[in-house]
């Protein structure tokens, strides 16, 4: 349990905050936090901590047991009403319930975090992994660029996961995973014709993929299609489509700068013709930065 701190502050442009680490028991049992004295500071700053209802068994009581949130999720919020209340006759505890769907259901070992901003009579909360919110307001370079990298693609398991299943590879018509809407059966013929090498180096070896019965490769999108907002056409094209063994798929993510550099300057020489023809226009400085590279 903690305060906001002055960069946190800015960073959420809050002016009061707190923040907890979410227990392995409120995470896996109860399926809520304990609103502890700094977070009820900051609820107090827009409601009564004596507006809530409380359990236990007691009279009945015809406070209400809701609270609309702003949820926050990526720099955006969405308003979810969640339960908080007093789950006890008496005492203090009071404890915010996890909702599936709201966007504020943390697990173990995250962090919740609770904040007001100037003018707004709402409360917002969210959470994440302790170490992303430590690095959200980092000063070093090296721990923001890996946050970036962090979520290039933040449903890539997914995507290539769904890549390498045999359905990828046997059907005809395209079919799209995730919410960015990327093509399995495009990334699955990418890979055919690369011959299921990786394109760092063909001399890169990988085990053998129980559903293709060829070298276990993966498909990195050159410009992050998490970027597709900022693009006129969809970035999920043969162009952008990069074939990497698994070592460089991570490399390319969660490497340093020295590590990520030759591999985003190979492939930016590569396909930046095949980009400009598929109407996707972008200089080396700006694909550096979608990499956390300045």
């Amino acid at each position: 349990m903690a305060k906001f701190n002055d960069e946190q502050l800015n960073y959420f442009q809050a002016t009061k905050g707190a923040y907890s680490e979410v227990t392995e028991r409120e995470a896996t049992g109860d399926k809520s936090v304990t609103v502890d004295k700094l977070e009820k500071e900051v609820i107090a700053t827009i409601c009564s901590l004596d507006s809530f209802a409380r359990g236990g068994g007691g009279a009945m009581d015809i406070k209400p047991d809701t609270l609309t949130f702003n949820v926050w999720s990526e720099g955006t919020y969405l308003k979810k009403e969640l339960v908080i209340k007093y789950p006890k006759s008496q005492g203090n505890e009071l404890r915010l319930y996890f909702k599936k769907g709201s966007g504020f259901y943390p697990e173990f070992g995250e962090v919740w975090f609770i904040f007001v901003i100037d003018g707004v009579q709402e409360l917002f909360i969210g959470s994440m992994m302790k170490d992303t919110f430590n690095n959200l307001t980092s000063t070093d370079a090296k721990k923001i660029a890996y946050e970036v990298n962090n979520t290039i693609d933040e449903e890539d398991f997914n995507y290539i996961k769904a890549i390498n299943a045999p359905k990828a590879h046997n059907e005809a018509a395209s079919y799209y995973v995730t919410s960015q809407h990327r093509d399995v059966t495009l990334a699955a013929q990418v890979m055919r014709r690369k011959n299921y090498t990786c394109e760092f180096s063909k001399n890169h070896s990988t085990f053998t993929s129980a559903s293709t019965d060829h070298p276990y490769v993966e498909i990195h999108h050159l410009i992050p299609i998490s970027n597709n907002k900022d693009f006129a056409y969809s970035l999920d094209v043969q162009a952008n489509l990069i074939v990497l063994c698994p070592n460089c798929h991570r490399a390319i993510h969660y490497g340093d700068a020295e590590t990520k550099l030759p591999l985003i300057k190979t492939f930016y020489k590569k396909r930046k013709a095949a980009l400009a023809s598929s109407g996707i226009e972008v200089d080396f400085k700006r694909l550096l930065s979608f990499y956390g590279i300045n």
